[in-house]
């Protein structure tokens, strides 16, 4: 049980208010009918029978959703420091049966999973991350088998401070598709080519 002084500090408070304005953006029934979640993280490279890392889930939009892409073969991990959406979105996978989707706790730059695990991993509206960008690309090259790639939205992020970061990581941009930036891994991080 939290103490009333704990709910009161400012880091709560700020993750509580985050959490319910995004959730108000995202759990709106008429973004389903502006965004279509299928089409979107098709366009990321979700596909069956991948293991996928969701990084940033947030309410959990593209949650259930990549779930259901990637099947029972498959598996999703959705990722969060803010407390408030980890809870909502693994009461979201329970309440739809959904087998195939772990919700994580964790700063995207120590996931906590194991090594050469993820096929593909993905951002979507991810406008800052907490200790700076090239922290998590660099966990991302340790969490994805060889080849795995990296789905960004650019969004606010400028596309030459990604292509930058995620070289000094050992990826290589691959695709391109309106917002979209696919990277794929060259290799691990203290590997070299020589």
């Amino acid at each position: 049980m939290h103490d009333k002084k704990s709910l009161l500090n400012k880091d709560n408070w700020i993750a509580r208010v985050s959490f319910w304005m995004i959730r108000f953006m995202h759990d709106n029934i008429l973004l389903r009918k502006l965004r279509n979640p299928f089409q979107e993280l098709e366009s990321l490279g979700v596909k069956k029978g991948q293991k996928v890392l969701e990084i940033g889930c947030g309410p959990g939009f593209f949650t259930i959703p990549a779930a259901n892409m990637v099947g029972a073969e498959g598996h999703i991990y959705s990722l969060d420091v803010n407390p408030f959406f980890v809870r909502h979105v693994s009461k979201k996978v329970v309440q739809k049966g959904v087998t195939n989707a772990e919700v994580l706790h964790a700063n995207a730059a120590d996931t906590g999973l194991p090594g050469h695990h993820i096929d593909l991993a993905f951002f979507i509206g991810v406008p800052h991350v907490s200790g700076g960008i090239q922290p998590v690309f660099c966990e991302l090259n340790r969490v994805l088998k060889p080849n795995g790639r990296v789905s960004f939205h650019l969004g606010r992020w400028s596309e030459e401070t990604i292509v930058d970061e995620m070289a000094k990581c050992r990826f290589e941009l691959d695709e391109t598709s309106g917002p979209i930036r696919v990277f794929r891994k060259l290799g691990a991080l203290h590997e070299t080519n020589e």
